[in-house]
């Protein structure tokens, strides 16, 4: 379940209105009508909705654009829809290509709807979280539209669970004053409803009304929660390690190791080892080296820590996946995500300890890459799936990353 309410950004927009739950109901959406708090009805008038959401978070707002009352009530309605991929988002084509010529609705959904999807982990036309290119400014220059304003804006958000834990009251976010708006969503699943006579959610001005008292007072104890989260963490912190106690023999700078001399299950120097690396997993950030690839360096260094010559090493990493972007040259990936490619560094080093680096072919065709857009030092197999097997078959021992 998501939780939905109707917030603009505080920083920016200090008139809004309360949802009367943070659930919608399933049942109005799987017959095409908007029920419980996802309701046009339930914001104040303005001239633009902003729709934002995230993931399967997108269902109730489908009913939104296909509202005839959604055009009539607002000049621009802008449905902003984030996914980690290009084929998580759902009903895109639909909306670009099928809703434009409905026989109804179809001249306004042309002159007033305005869709922006964006992706995080590969590239797109549009690339990062919605909230970030919001306090980038990015989301308005890309549209036309000025930045959001209580006397024009109305904004309804729902965020899939992945999203709310990357808007959790946590130190990263505390460390800036946009985690005010971003606390105040996650403040909704515990706080109070207000509602007019009518029963309907009830509008505030934030400066003048009783509301600005308890919002101000949640944000103080959830500061103050995360500052004292932050402050154990700090007292608890592992102490520094010495100079020299993790190094990288081989590969430099990458695959961090501390060696063992006396350790057991030690790769032993006349021996050949095979290792097929699977890599699934995308960085944390575009601009930091895979950690999965970071991996492949470090058994590189373990094993020539070991005494085993890099010639008795035969190691085939492939990537595919949620990790495939590490194989496009700096020029594509830089064009994607707007930083070079911070993993070709460690592939020329892998690749001069004589380890091989593949792509899936199949995985580069899904995200709509150009077969020549895969850096020289990467091999270009026909598949993971196949890369796998055929090695295994040969002997390789599988290494999931």
């Amino acid at each position: 379940m998501h939780r939905c309410s109707f917030l603009p950004d505080v920083e920016r927009c200090i008139s809004f209105t309360c949802p009367a739950t943070d659930k919608y109901r399933s049942a109005g959406t799987e017959r095409g009508e908007a029920t419980g708090t996802l309701i046009v009805d339930n914001l104040l008038p303005g001239s633009v909705l902003w729709l934002l959401t995230t993931g399967t978070g997108l269902a109730p707002f489908m009913s939104v654009i296909r509202d005839p009352a959604a055009y009539e009530r607002y000049d621009h309605i802008v449905l902003a829809h984030t996914c980690r991929y290009v084929r998580e988002l759902a009903y895109r084509d639909y909306i670009m290509t099928t809703l434009p010529k409905h026989e109804i609705l179809g001249e306004q959904v042309r002159e007033q709807l305005i869709y922006y999807p964006t992706v995080t982990r590969e590239p797109f036309s549009n690339s990062g979280r919605i909230t970030d290119l919001i306090d980038a400014g990015t989301l308005f220059s890309d549209i036309g539209l000025p930045p959001f304003s209580p006397e024009r804006d109305r904004i309804m958000l729902c965020w899939s669970s992945a999203m709310r834990a990357t808007r959790a009251p946590c130190s990263r976010h505390v460390a800036s004053m946009r985690a005010a708006s971003r606390l105040l969503d996650t403040m909704w699943s515990s706080g109070p409803s207000f509602h007019d006579p009518g029963g309907k959610p009830a509008s505030f001005t934030f400066d003048t009304s009783p509301l600005r008292e308890l919002v101000m007072n949640r944000i103080k104890t959830l500061f103050a929660t995360a500052l004292v989260a932050v402050a154990s963490a700090s007292a608890l912190a592992a102490p520094t390690d010495p100079a020299g106690f993790w190094t990288t023999p081989t590969i430099q700078g990458y695959g961090n190791m501390h060696y063992l001399p006396d350790s057991a299950f030690k790769p032993q120097p006349g021996h050949t080892y095979k290792v097929v690396f699977a890599l699934t997993e995308a960085a944390a950030q575009p601009d930091k080296a895979n950690p999965a690839l970071d991996h492949v360096a470090r058994t590189v260094n373990l094993y020539a820590a070991s005494g085993v010559p890099l010639a008795k090493l035969k190691f085939v990493a492939v990537a595919y996946g949620a990790a495939t972007p590490i194989a496009l040259d700096d020029a594509h990936y830089q064009a994607a995500f707007g930083v070079p490619n911070p993993n070709l560094p460690l592939i020329a080093e892998l690749k001069k300890a004589g380890v091989t680096i593949a792509v899936c072919g199949q995985a580069v065709a899904e995200h709509h890459f150009q077969y020549d857009w895969i850096n020289r030092d990467v091999t270009l197999a026909l598949s993971g799936l196949t890369t796998v097997t055929a090695l295994q078959q040969q002997g390789y021992a599988l290494m999931q990353l």
